[in-house]
């Protein structure tokens, strides 16, 4: 809409004072299907911003759009990317994956795992990242990586609960309500899902713990 234009446009106006703006105004505009006008002014940015990390994924995201998967490989190769290195590794990976060269995207989704340890936030963006790529395995790991390294984000348990229901994935649920029992051994509720997995995988009582 022409408000939108007009809100887009004044962010625009304000990014040379605004270097964590960029990679927001791009998301944006790419979700809300705009990513012409991204593309319009990432080549304008000012050379000092242009360095940054941010107007690297920016761009990244752009090439991304387009198909470009070799002009994504290469500036994913670089190593410039400060605190944004696991977008780096995860978007080699997919141009790895799209150039044919699977088991390096492979190699570089791990990397990218690894380099998002310290902050959940990290992880659920790369599982966003997977779920939109349709790499539903990948989606998986990053969320039971939250799981595992950030126990008090429990919000990724209902997530994950919610992803393998849609799926049918009994055996992902099951998992998933391990995980509760042994966190929660006390609550009914957590013991009554699992126990409904156990039984629909026939798994034997004393290994359903």
């Amino acid at each position: 809409s022409w408000r939108a234009f007009r809100s887009v446009s004044s962010c625009m106006a304000d990014l040379p004072g605004r270097r964590g703006s960029i990679q927001a105004l791009t998301a944006f505009l790419f979700e809300r299907r705009m990513g012409h006008l991204a593309r319009a002014w990432l080549p304008e940015l000012p050379p000092n911003l242009d360095a940054h990390s941010q107007s690297r994924i920016a761009r990244a995201f752009c090439l991304m759009d387009e198909g470009n998967w070799g002009a994504l490989f290469r500036l994913a190769a670089e190593r410039l990317w400060g605190e944004a290195d696991y977008l780096r590794h995860a978007l080699f990976a997919r141009a790895c994956r799209e150039l044919g060269n699977d088991s390096e995207a492979d190699r570089a989704w791990i990397a990218a795992l690894q380099a998002a340890v310290g902050n959940p936030h990290d992880f659920a963006r790369l599982a966003r990242l997977a779920e939109s790529w349709g790499w539903l395995a990948e989606h998986d790991q990053a969320l039971w990586c939250i799981v595992r390294r950030f126990p008090d984000e429990e919000w990724v348990l209902e997530c994950l609960a919610q992803t393998y229901a849609m799926r049918r994935d009994t055996l992902g649920l099951h998992q998933v309500n391990q995980t509760w029992v042994r966190r929660r051994p006390d609550d009914p509720s957590a013991k009554n899902r699992l126990a409904a997995t156990t039984l629909l995988l026939n798994v034997r009582p004393e290994r359903a713990h």
